[in-house]
């Protein structure tokens, strides 16, 4: 189903895939509040800059993202308060089209009650990344160059 009010995703990694992108980019353009929340640092320390340069660059679409000071493994996408995935995929181009990734579909409206009050503790120890909109350095300008065309082929 389409989102009327509210898409709320939590990964580790970001790098998202272009149709995701996109798919991000419409929602919000109908008026969908986006928001992803990723950690301050990750697990693997070279994702922490790819992170920060993908929240920068989708933050100027007006997603909404929130930068958690602990690591955070959690995958979860909840649409609304009627839909959620809990699962093993991230929010990057590996676990979309190299990795096998499986997610449990909730419609249970108590579950996602309670996905959602989580959700919502973790805003509370959370920062918000301003929606301006920083010019890339020269390197991030070649990490982003050096991802988007090494996973275009796949």
């Amino acid at each position: 189903t389409l989102a009327q009010k509210r898409i709320v995703m939590v990964t580790p990694y970001l790098t998202p895939p272009r149709w995701l992108i996109a798919l991000l980019d419409t929602a919000v353009k109908r008026g969908i509040r986006v928001e992803i929340f990723i950690p301050r640092d990750t697990d693997i320390k070279f994702l922490n800059r790819i992170n920060r340069i993908y929240a920068n660059q989708l933050s100027s679409l007006r997603i909404n993202f929130y930068v958690q000071n602990k690591m955070n493994h959690a995958k979860l996408l909840i649409i609304d308060n009627g839909e959620a995935l809990v699962g093993s995929q991230n929010l990057d181009v590996v676990s979309f089209y190299l990795n096998n990734e499986s997610s449990v579909s909730i419609k249970d409206k108590k579950f996602i009650k309670d996905l959602n009050n989580i959700v919502d503790n973790w805003k509370k120890g959370s920062v918000k990344i301003p929606k301006t909109k920083k010019k890339l350095s020269f390197i991030d300008k070649i990490i982003l160059v050096i991802i988007r065309l090494f996973f275009s082929v796949l």
